[in-house]
């Protein structure tokens, strides 16, 4: 009889390759859910911690969040390359969109 089968340890799977930010957005243009998913994990907290900071509310934070990935999944090319990288053009729509609720309270 043969060597029983088991999981292989983490060291032996393939690790998937880190796409860049610039690589993430063409799939999310092509309306790729997981790339949008990994972009969003990779920048989440960053966004959340400054709309917090700008607003001092959680559900404001969110919101905002929610808004400017919203924004990012329905018109992706929106976010040009040319503008800067995407990190920076998502920390700059959390930071108007948050001052815009800001100046209206």
């Amino acid at each position: 009889m043969g060597t029983p089968l088991r999981e292989p340890t983490p060291a032996q799977v393939p690790s998937r390759p880190q796409l860049d930010d610039t690589a993430l957005m063409t799939a999310i243009a092509a309306r790729d859910q997981a790339a949008f998913a990994r972009l969003y994990d990779r920048h989440s907290a960053s966004t959340y911690a400054l709309a917090y900071r700008l607003l001092g509310e959680r559900d404001a934070a969110e919101g905002v969040v929610e808004a400017v990935f919203l924004a990012l999944w329905h018109t992706p090319g929106d976010f040009a390359p040319l503008q800067g990288n995407v990190r920076a053009q998502l920390l700059t729509r959390v930071r108007r969109r948050a001052c815009r609720i800001r100046a209206v309270r």
